[in-house]
């Protein structure tokens, strides 16, 4: 079932702290930041690629300053990873406390909490360190719980 549920969200991107404005037009957001965070020509055809746009779970009367996720699902893993790779960088995003992260499974993302701090332990140590999907990879070789 994890990898059934894990395929169905290789097409998904979330993105976080995305400020909610009552019944605000979150796909036209998305769109502007998108813009602002790539180059016109890649924003334009990232805008093109994404499929839908909508924040996740029910608005919570206790946190009502902390903003539901939004979920951006594309037709395409390619312009996926396109916006992926050229955000990471992206100081306007820094700025406004914006990120993109993957969409990962509950397991994924227990296994990401115990991995990374050895992938930061191993950044500070100046290796290459990274996670990718359910997998953490030091040099080259991937490590484990």
């Amino acid at each position: 079932m994890d990898e059934a549920d894990r395929y169905s969200r290789r097409l998904n991107l979330r993105l976080c702290s995305v400020p909610e404005k009552g019944e605000d037009d979150i796909k036209t957001r998305v769109e502007e930041i998108c813009r602002k965070a790539l180059a016109e020509t890649e924003a334009t055809a990232v805008i093109c690629a994404i499929d839908v746009i909508h924040r996740i779970g029910k608005r919570q009367d206790g946190r009502p300053n902390t903003p539901r996720p939004v979920i951006i699902t594309f037709t395409s893993r390619s312009t996926r990873y396109a916006l992926w790779k050229g955000t990471k960088k992206c100081v306007n995003l820094k700025n406004n406390w914006l990120c993109f992260k993957e969409d990962l499974t509950a397991a994924d993302r227990e296994a990401c909490s115990k991995l990374w701090p050895a992938i930061e332990e191993a950044r500070k140590r100046g290796e290459k360190a990274y996670y990718v999907g359910n997998r953490a990879f030091v040099n080259g070789k991937e490590i484990r719980v």
